[in-house]
């Protein structure tokens, strides 16, 4: 569905470890007519986004917002010819979906509309040591101890860009833009790069604050601590409750009351191999799609 001739839903997926963030402070600070930004905000506060609305839509935790979702959607739609909407959770795994299931319903949600997929292109080598180090405390235990079973897992295949884009447009995602994340992090993509527009105003590069970088290199990669607080959250979670204590919020306000002591000491992470075989089909799926996009071959 177009409400007007021009009117597109642009979604911007990520994935994780492709500066998703400073591109949302950039998308966040970009100012048209045209355009409506509905992603996630810096500093993050407790006002629903657009973006929040969909995750929780699509992760079926309520049944009473597809109708705020559509409103907001087909109001801003016949106001602005772009909305963009940026949330890389949608790629996460997580107890409750994995990204196969929240990109399913996230078409069948946006099915009517001219939907365009925005995904960045970053070496796997740089992207998964960085997912692996983010995501190590959550992982299943036999995934922890074994770095090439993550290689192998759903974890990474959002890296397998071949796979993952030939994914999307199996579900009915047939517009992907693909920006390079050599180019981004240079200085050199616009506002035009991720949403094609008629304004002169998009030509200008795209300046990135750098909000989460990591302190550690691909040789020296530590996992994160858990702390007290992170640790009994996640036992609580896993309980079942009786109905009489579901939607009350008796949990956040016992844990609010624990100190954020860290229980667990770094611990340091193996160091993918280059020449591992189970990376080669990542990287030949990246240069599949770096000659695609025109980029060169080479690996920087």
């Amino acid at each position: 569905m177009s409400l007007t001739n021009a009117s597109q839903l642009y979604i911007h997926l990520g994935p994780p470890k492709t500066a998703t963030t400073s591109l949302q402070k950039a998308f966040q600070d970009y100012r048209s007519d045209s355009y409506y930004y509905g992603g996630i905000f810096y500093p993050r506060d407790k006002q629903q986004t657009l973006a929040d609305l969909i995750l929780s839509r699509i992760l079926k935790q309520s049944n009473k917002l597809p109708d705020s979702i559509e409103d907001q959607i087909r109001t801003n739609l016949k106001t602005y010819n772009k909305i963009l909407i940026s949330e890389e959770r949608i790629l996460t795994i997580d107890k409750v979906a994995n990204w196969k299931v929240k990109l399913s319903n996230l078409y069948s949600l946006l099915a009517e509309y001219d939907s365009t997929i925005i995904l960045t292109v970053r070496n796997p080598i740089d992207a998964i040591p960085s997912y692996y180090q983010e995501t190590f405390n959550g992982l299943p235990k036999s995934l922890q101890n074994n770095l090439s079973d993550f290689i192998k897992s759903d974890y990474c295949k959002i890296f397998r860009y071949k796979y993952f884009i030939d994914y999307l447009k199996n579900i009915g995602f047939t517009k992907v833009i693909l920006v390079d994340y050599r180019e981004l992090i240079r200085g050199k993509c616009t506002f035009n790069d991720f949403i094609s527009q008629s304004e002169s105003s998009n030509n200008q590069p795209i300046e990135l604050v750098q909000l989460n970088k990591s302190k550690k290199n691909n040789d020296s990669r530590l996992s994160s601590r858990v702390s007290l607080k992170g640790f009994i959250s996640k036992k609580i979670a896993i309980i079942p409750k009786p109905k009489v204590l579901k939607g009350k919020a008796y949990s956040k306000v016992f844990l609010d009351l624990l100190p954020n002591t860290k229980i667990s000491k770094n611990k340091k992470l193996p160091i993918i191999n280059a020449h591992d075989d189970n990376l080669k089909v990542f990287l030949d799926e990246y240069d599949q799609i770096l000659k695609q996009m025109g980029a060169s071959k080479t690996h920087n």
